[in-house]
């Protein structure tokens, strides 16, 4: 969805949805998944001045980053709240004693 900045005379994008359908299989096709996926968008100020600084390295082990952990934040947005199990998770997670590890196709 499209609205108007009216100071501006500009449009911009101030929501939108994506909504995504996969289905799964093995090579023998001796069953079917399916999967729904969907991605809300909401924007905020849209035509704001600011920087943006890098405040994490992308190189590092996610659980390793040297970032505060703030459960306020979680509680108080409305998107993905913090659940007993993500909790739960987090400290797992945290333990010095855990060899989780985590992959991923992001590059620097």
């Amino acid at each position: 969805m499209f609205s108007l900045k009216k100071i501006q005379d500009k449009y911009y994008l101030d929501s939108g949805s994506l909504a995504y359908k996969v289905t799964t299989t093995d090579e023998e096709k001796s069953f079917e998944g399916k999967h729904d996926l969907n991605v809300i968008l909401m924007t905020s100020d849209n035509f704001g001045n600011f920087k943006v600084a890098k405040n994490a390295n992308a190189t590092k082990d996610l659980f390793k980053l040297d970032y505060p952990y703030k459960p306020s934040y979680w509680n108080l947005q409305n998107q993905l709240l913090l659940t007993d199990e993500m909790t739960a998770f987090i400290e797992k997670v945290q333990d010095s004693e855990n060899d989780f590890k985590i992959s991923s196709n992001l590059k620097n």
